[in-house]
């Protein structure tokens, strides 16, 4: 209908002799997600999407040993949607019929010349050199990431000038007889928001209806979408029996049900927002198309500062990876 081909390109060059090395070139001019985080109802609406004409380089290298460090620059023109003609979008009348709340967006187009610094640490980090080329095995410890994101103020015309930080810890460990269990958490606030747009506010993915989603990704009783520009701190927890608890009860047993449970919390002080929210699930494998799959049934109840108590039973299905050989929760 806009007849508006767009699309975007890039190129990386990889070495990892004796050590990590990474060169990326992009650039394009193509619809990109306001919230790429977003949940299923609030992914298909419009308001959630921008035209960005981009150009931007990375460099990501092993300092030492378990150490990480990626330098991101970005720069575009970010403009609304106002000027489409989407009355011929399949996806259009989406967000009237699933009555999805607005993406927050802007009226005017914008430039912004960004700057993104990443530490990422993997303490005692285990490894090994086959054809001078090394292998990383991981490490038994909380894996550390620390993010410092930088907007510059009229450098090639750019528009924003703010500052944030962001530390992560994760880790997954296994407790025997007992399973599998997964966790993270992360503080984040903006030190400088003096231009701060709405499109580099920090975005929370939110609930979908019925759907279960990554609970390590995602709250599964929030509402569709969250966003702000405040400091705030969040955790997930996440924990998979295996059958080791309902494979231990006669009869039950023969149905290959695994049991998992979990938490998750967020909190944002200057908007005095509380959330915390708990599930247990019942799931069993199937295998669909050569792949494995869990679905389960789950359980989800919250206490939230704005909305009080709730519980709703949602759907969820987790897939397999054959070569880490880890469900994704």
């Amino acid at each position: 209908t806009n007849k508006d081909l767009r699309g975007s390109t890039g190129i990386s060059i990889i070495t990892n002799e004796r050590k990590y090395k990474q060169l990326t070139i992009g650039l394009g001019d193509q619809y990109k997600a306001v919230n790429r985080f977003s949940s299923l109802s609030t992914a298909f609406s419009r308001t959630n999407y921008v035209r960005s004409k981009h150009l931007e380089t990375a460099y990501k290298t092993e300092l030492i040993n378990g150490l990480y460090a990626e330098f991101k620059a970005l720069y575009c023109n970010q403009s609304p949607l106002t000027l489409l003609d989407l009355s011929d979008d399949i996806f259009s009348p989406i967000d009237s019929i699933l009555d999805i709340p607005q993406t927050d967006n802007f009226e005017e187009p914008y430039t912004k010349l960004e700057t993104r610094i990443q530490f990422t640490w993997l303490p005692f980090q285990k490894f090994y050199y086959k054809k001078n080329n090394k292998i990383v095995l991981g490490t038994d410890y909380p894996t550390v990431n620390f993010i410092y994101r930088k907007g510059f103020p009229a450098i090639f015309n750019s528009e924003v000038n703010f500052d944030y930080a962001e530390i992560r810890v994760n880790d997954e460990f296994t407790i025997p007889h007992l399973g599998d269990a997964k966790w993270n958490v992360e503080l984040g606030s903006f030190l400088n928001k003096e231009n701060l747009r709405v499109i580099e506010w920090k975005y929370f993915r939110g609930s979908d209806f019925l759907f279960f989603s990554n609970p390590l990704k995602s709250f599964q009783m929030m509402g569709p979408t969250l966003t702000s520009e405040f400091s705030y701190l969040r955790g997930n927890f996440v924990h998979n029996f295996n059958g080791n608890i309902l494979g231990k009860i006669p009869l039950i047993n023969k149905l290959n049900l695994q049991l998992s449970g979990g938490a998750s919390t967020l909190i944002i002080p200057e908007e005095d927002l509380i959330h915390f929210e708990s599930y247990i699930g019942i799931a069993r494998p199937f295998r669909l198309w050569g792949e494995l799959v869990k679905f389960g049934l789950y359980g989800c109840t919250s206490v939230n500062s704005y909305t009080g108590s709730t519980f709703e039973l949602k759907i969820g299905a987790s897939s397999f990876n054959p070569f880490t050989k880890k469900w994704d929760y």
